[in-house]
């Protein structure tokens, strides 16, 4: 019975996530089929992975046939924050956000785990601390243990699953392959995604909209045909650090050069990654503050009901009244001056509306 669940917060192929209150989440098995009891599966890998940024478990359980694992409730994903920011992130969140990453994956890799499945909407942030970057879904994760994998890196499984659009280049040919080096790989795109999604935008003069140019140049529609692997693969190959352009610094193109020389099968030096990270941050002359996240500084928004601006991850909520009005006839400059003396003028550079 699912009468205990309220908000359906995310889906996936074998399971819907539902929040079940202000603390908790639960994931419940929803496939039928020859991969049931896939989330009993997971629920193993989360145990064994259990640390900083890995979703806490509450308890797995069993009720009417299907599992169900109850785990803490975080926040939004990377996927509704880009979209919420314009498409992509700043420079400055993209990389401090790869840190973070990468220790994620550090850390999984330390407990014989791939997680396989490396995209924007596995990426989280923390429910009471939007400074935290979560790793989630281990629904596609892989036991190098329970494949007998002679090599610690690497081990063969049934076949391709994953994301076109990030997953490793070798998993489009070797498609029973996954590899340490396929989770970083895909960080790599997902890095680049997050950055050139916010900077690839071109405004058109005569109609004043933006076209969205691709930040990655297999992210466009294929035909689904039996050669779509190969023409994704062979983009992969041909993507080359020096394409990235001016918007990238030498040192991201280090590590742009450094995973894809990779052998397949060797250890990531994930801390020679985060070292080379750091060193963008010094580049552009910013330090490593992960306070200073673009999903951190100061959104007023205002309620259509109360007419109440309210604080978004800002460390502690507040509302500021303001004099009612219709909200059909609310601008920006308006609310701006209504609340003007009641917020400082960083607090009214961030003032957002909901209509």
């Amino acid at each position: 019975m699912l009468t205990d669940c309220k908000t359906l917060i995310s889906e996936g192929a074998y399971g819907k996530v539902f929040s079940v209150s202000s603390k908790y989440a639960v994931k419940v098995e929803t496939d039928k089929g020859k991969r049931k009891r896939r989330l009993r599966e997971e629920a193993r890998i989360m145990k064994l992975v259990q640390g900083p940024g890995i979703p806490r478990i509450i308890h797995h359980s069993t009720i009417d046939g299907r599992d169900r694992l109850k785990m803490e409730l975080l926040g939004p994903d990377m996927r509704k924050i880009r979209k919420s920011h314009g498409g992509g992130l700043g420079f400055r969140s993209t990389i401090m956000f790869g840190i973070q990453a990468l220790e994620r994956l550090e850390h999984i890799h330390s407990k014989g785990i791939i997680h396989r499945d490396i995209k924007d909407s596995n990426f989280v942030i923390g429910k009471n601390d939007p400074t935290k970057i979560y790793l989630i879904d281990f629904g596609l994760s892989v036991r190098l243990e329970r494949y007998n994998s002679k090599n610690s890196n690497y081990c063969t499984v049934d076949g391709f699953a994953g994301n076109l659009l990030f997953t490793g280049k070798e998993s489009h040919i070797y498609k029973n392959r996954v590899s340490k080096k396929n989770d970083l790989e895909s960080l790599l795109y997902l890095m680049i995604y997050l950055y050139k999604s916010k900077v690839n935008k071109r405004k058109i003069s005569k109609s004043q909209s933006f076209k969205r140019i691709p930040a990655l140049p297999w992210d466009r529609k294929f035909e689904d045909d039996e050669n779509l692997h190969k023409k994704i693969y062979r983009l992969k190959d041909e993507f080359k650090p020096q394409m990235l352009g001016k918007k990238f610094p030498t040192e991201f193109k280090e590590f742009m050069k450094y995973v894809q020389e990779l052998k397949f099968d060797m250890e990531p030096k994930m801390n020679y990654c985060q070292q080379l990270l750091k060193r963008c941050l010094n580049r552009r002359n910013f330090n490593l503050d992960y306070t200073k996240f673009d999903w951190l500084k100061k959104v007023y928004l205002i309620d259509s009901k109360s007419n109440n601006a309210i604080t978004l991850y800002s460390g502690n909520s507040r509302s500021i009244s303001t004099k009612k009005r219709d909200n059909k006839c609310l601008h920006k400059r308006n609310i701006k001056d209504r609340l003007r003396g009641k917020l400082d003028q960083k607090d009214l550079e961030y003032l957002k509306i909901i209509k």
